[in-house]
């Protein structure tokens, strides 16, 4: 993950599986800005705004995942789903897009796309 939150940049997280919890999972997201993050915790813990400000911050960033129905089909990102997703996974998830955590596994997108270079003032 870059230093500086450029506009547009995105990458890409991996949790391993956790046993009864979840499968492992890969997810591309844009990191989220600091004032974004205050916006949902300025909401009371628990109340239903704290919910919606979360699951909105969530679908604003996430890009993409691989979390599957038993069906085999993929899970799109929206708001009801977001709700439905494991708690842990899901505060995992949000814990990573806002800078409070770092996940173990990653892939910076646009070093892998050439987007980017070491060193480069552009």
């Amino acid at each position: 993950m870059a230093g500086f939150i450029e506009d547009g940049y995105q990458t890409e997280a991996i949790l391993e599986e956790q046993a009864g919890c979840y499968e492992e999972v890969r997810f591309s997201y844009r990191p989220a800005l600091p004032a974004e993050h205050n916006f949902v915790m300025a909401a009371a813990a628990g109340s239903e705004e704290s919910e919606q400000r979360t699951v909105q911050l969530l679908k604003a960033h996430l890009v993409g995942w691989n979390l599957k129905r038993k069906s085999g089909t993929l899970v799109e990102i929206t708001e009801p789903n977001l709700r439905r997703v494991n708690y842990l996974l899901r505060v995992l998830m949000y814990n990573i897009i806002v800078g409070i955590k770092a996940t173990e596994k990653s892939i910076d997108l646009d070093a892998q796309a050439g987007n980017s270079s070491p060193g480069s003032s552009s």
